[in-house]
């Protein structure tokens, strides 16, 4: 616009100098699109050495990126957003599912160490026990002693009986000392019964069962 201004006034001083009184209009418009041309290449100029100053684009690119960044940030934070929804909600689902899992192992294994503690009483019973039948022996169709009516009369001396088949049938030398208890066991069939004995001595067991 100075350089029109400047034209400007040069071409009225030479028309106040001229014999003619004013310039046509073809000669004034292409004066301004001349100085306008001249302008723009100027202009250019200026623009392409601010563009080859590194200072200047040193400091120019971050206030650039800055702006462009809060630009764009909120429309990449939605799209984001509404990628990683269905991916969040399934992993919501799994996480429930494994919290669910968890409480169940939980509770199976709550149940196997009741389990195992019912386990560890039940073979420390069965030792027990069959330590306990190591010196146990069960006699089988023992007559006893009956009344007029042929009920078997009680109480029922199992020691007496037991001591009886032991030393008159397989040659023994027992007493009452040798035993520790005996009782009827089962059911009473045609005046007989089962009778099992308890010895003091495992030996004992053996050597009957030996005679036996």
């Amino acid at each position: 616009m100075q350089q029109v201004e400047k034209v400007a006034r040069l071409v009225n001083l030479d028309s106040s100098l001229s014999d003619s009184s004013v310039p046509n209009s073809d000669s004034t418009d292409n004066i301004i699109s001349s100085v306008e041309k001249e302008t723009v290449l100027k202009l250019s100029d200026v623009v392409c050495a601010t563009l080859k100053n590194q200072e200047f684009m040193d400091s120019i690119i971050p206030l650039i990126t800055e702006k462009v960044s809060e630009m764009v940030k909120p429309q990449i934070v939605q799209i984001v957003d509404e990628l990683m929804q269905p991916h969040l909600l399934s992993i919501k689902h799994n996480e429930d599912t494994l919290i669910l899992k968890d409480v169940e192992i939980n509770k199976y294994k709550e149940e196997m160490k009741m389990l195992k503690t019912k386990l560890d009483k039940v073979e420390a019973r069965i030792e027990q026990e069959q330590y306990s039948r190591r010196t146990s022996l069960r006699f089988h169709n023992v007559p006893a002693a009956t009344d007029v009516n042929g009920d078997i009369i009680k109480p029922i001396n199992t020691d007496a009986l037991v001591l009886s088949i032991c030393n008159e049938n397989l040659n023994l030398n027992l007493d009452t000392r040798d035993i520790d208890r005996s009782h009827p066991i089962g059911e009473i069939k045609d005046g007989k019964i089962a009778i099992i004995v308890r010895f003091l001595s495992y030996r004992q067991r053996v050597s009957l069962q030996q005679q036996a």
